[in-house]
């Protein structure tokens, strides 16, 4: 009950963090990394669309790669379940 309240309100804030992407002070930056930080260690579908997506687009994975260094360790470790397979050095 709790882990479908957790997705439940990640997949409402990234909701609300798209939308709020429109105005002028992007605040939906906020809700959208809260999103991640909770839909990440919840949903395996949403971690192979990040793949997916720092693997397709460079200027996203350099986000992504800058944003982990700068991050307290755990976030560091969600960040680092989304990076694509040939970066990861636990791959086998």
């Amino acid at each position: 009950m709790t882990r479908l309240f957790w997705l439940a309100l990640g997949w409402a804030f990234l909701f609300l963090g798209i939308l709020l992407m429109i105005l002028p002070i992007p605040f939906g930056l906020v809700f959208l990394m809260l999103a991640f930080v909770v839909l990440v260690p919840l949903s395996p579908w949403f971690v192979r669309r990040m793949r997916g997506m720092r693997t397709r687009f460079r200027l996203v994975n350099s986000a992504f790669a800058g944003l982990t260094r700068r991050v307290p360790v755990p976030y560091r470790r969600v960040l680092r379940a989304t990076e694509p397979m040939a970066l990861r050095s636990d791959r086998w």
